[in-house]
This record gives C-alpha cells, structure tokens and sequence, in this order.
C-alpha cells in the first residue's frame, strides 16, 4: 500500500494499514503529528473518535468519519476510538503526514 500511495498520492508520506477489533483506549499517537486516514470499513455503525484536553478526562471533541473519504486528525493529541461492534473489524489506510 506504501508504495501505491507513494506514487498516487503523495510521495512524502508513509502509509499503512490499520486495522481494530475492539476500542482503542485514550492515547496519542508517538512519532506523528497529523495523519491522512481513510477508512473502508468503519467497525460498525456507531463507531466515534474521540478527542480529550491534556487532562484525558475533559472530551473537547468527537467525530463520526465516514468510510471512503479520506480525513485528516491531529494525532499528537489525546484521542480514542469507540464503539467498535464485537466481531466486526475497523479498517484503515492511514498516512502520516508530519
């Protein structure tokens, strides 16, 4: 997938899969700033992200992405993913911009 998105999209970002079977609980993502993601399965129907304030408890926002668009988050801060239907799984191509 790097490869293809290397030379479809953008050549100066690495991409991955990403895939979850269950919540993600709070946490940020080390190494990355902001990163594309661009979900072909979202893991159910109720499925959020989930953003806190640097106490990890006060929630400042929370997004419902939608599958076959790509989107951009700021993955540096407290973030988490909920909702995720048992038995079903939430899949990614993810790209790390900065």
């Amino acid at each position: 997938v790097n490869d293809w998105c290397q030379k479809n999209i953008c050549n100066d970002v690495y991409f991955a899969f990403q895939m979850m079977t269950t919540d993600h609980h709070i946490h940020r993502d080390k190494g990355t700033k902001t990163k594309f993601i661009y979900l072909l399965d979202t893991g159910g129907d109720s499925v959020v992200t989930n953003f806190y304030d640097d106490d990890q408890t006060t929630m400042v926002d929370s997004v419902v992405l939608e599958p076959h668009r790509w989107c951009i988050l700021k993955v540096d801060s407290y973030h988490s993913v909920a909702g995720v239907e048992n038995g079903k799984t939430r899949f990614a191509i993810t790209g790390k911009i900065f």
